[in-house]
């Protein structure tokens, strides 16, 4: 077991027969009591960025683009989640699809399903 504490949190990572597990443990109101951040050229460029895009989003919905009761942040979240799935849960995608998630053929259909996806929500 690998562990390491922090602020008063405690990361945990144990491999067993099964896989690796991780945890945390701790008071949360620690996380809020961190030092600030040092802000590079970069980072404020992609602040900024994520700014003019909330926006963006908060627009589209108060004109009716977007459903009332749809959060524009979480579905940002759930579609770039979405567009990561190939890489980040093959074994998902194979298990559910039963395909390689990295051949050219799911990868093209399962990009044409999130642009119907998009359409339906009013995005493409």
């Amino acid at each position: 077991m690998l562990s390491s504490t922090r602020a008063g949190l405690r990361a945990s990572c144990t491999l067993t027969r099964d896989g690796l597990t991780s945890g945390w443990s701790g008071r949360r109101e620690h996380l809020s009591r961190q030092a600030p951040r040092v802000v590079d050229g970069r980072e404020a460029t992609r602040q900024h960025d994520c700014l003019v895009s909330r926006n963006r989003r908060d627009k589209r919905q108060e004109a009716g683009e977007l459903p009332a009761d749809l959060d524009p942040a979480c579905l940002v979240v759930m579609l770039m989640a979405m567009t990561m799935a190939p890489t980040t849960l093959p074994h998902i995608i194979e298990g559910t699809c039963g395909v390689d998630p990295r051949s050219p053929e799911f990868l093209d259909r399962f990009a044409g399903q999130v642009a119907v996806l998009a359409r339906h929500l009013g995005l493409g």
